[in-house]
């Protein structure tokens, strides 16, 4: 669809592309002589005379267009781009476009194997050599798919079963969750918490030689359910800040 401005009274004429819309713009003095049109391109700027129009091209546009995508800077793995990648598209790639190094040949078998979401693919050709390829870069002895999908899971506050509810409906291959529980006492509490004590630190030295009023409150269960233990937090009341909190086993008070 072509949206066209057309004014009356003529001053100069721009023939401009922004989104994928073409714009052609006569300018006016006279706001009110504005007829705004909504009409079907059929690509003929004709109309135009050729020393009256100046085109403008998207810079993004133009930046992706004339960018190598195999140049571009990806970043760490956090920041890095993932995409979802069909098991049918890996094939269509290795059996077309991948070549043992040493003759050239196009490979004639190739093994899949999987850990978690980490595919790795070990390609044979004519010769002896082996093409190794996986789908993630690693931390350590670890993918770095793995590690981040289980830090946004526990980060966001989310559940593994809904995750894995997800990933079992469209056959997305990821780590079970005897996996997700190892990383987490391995890898993600560890960070939670040194993190957790350095915002402590800051909010005390911010406190530090200043009048602080205290309320503490506990939580022992959710609603409708009971629970074996439960939190104790203590809170300056003049700037909602949590001063320290206490996971706690609930038992029945002793009468004195």
């Amino acid at each position: 669809m072509n949206l066209q401005i057309t004014m009356k009274r003529f001053a100069l004429k721009r023939n401009l592309k922004a989104n994928g819309y073409l714009v052609t713009c006569q300018i006016t003095r006279n706001p009110s002589d504005f007829n705004i049109q909504d009409e079907e391109s059929d690509g003929d700027d004709s109309e135009w005379d050729d020393d009256l129009v100046m085109k403008r091209e998207d810079p993004e546009e133009v930046k992706k267009e004339h960018m190598n995508w195999l140049d571009e800077n990806c970043g760490d793995i956090q920041e890095e781009r993932k995409f979802i990648v069909f098991e049918s598209k890996m094939k269509e790639l290795f059996a077309r476009y991948v070549r043992c190094p040493n003759c050239g040949k196009n490979v004639q078998a190739a093994k899949l194997t999987t850990k978690g979401s980490v595919a790795t693919i070990d390609c044979h050709g004519c010769c002896e050599q082996t093409v190794h390829w996986q789908t993630q870069p690693f931390v350590r002895s670890m993918g770095a798919g793995n590690l981040l999908l289980s830090a946004g899971i526990l980060f966001t506050g989310n559940d593994f079963s809904n995750f894995a509810s997800i990933a079992k409906a469209t056959n997305l291959q990821i780590f079970s969750q005897r996996n997700f529980t190892s990383t987490q006492k391995k890898y993600l509490f560890p960070v939670v918490n040194k993190n957790f004590k350095e915002h402590q630190e800051e909010v005390l030295n911010d406190v530090r030689n200043t009048e602080v009023v205290a309320g503490g409150d506990g939580r022992c269960d959710s609603p409708a359910h009971s629970a074996k233990y439960g939190t104790y937090s203590i809170v300056d009341t003049n700037n909602s800040k949590v001063l320290d909190f206490l996971l706690v086993q609930v038992t029945r008070g002793k009468k004195f």
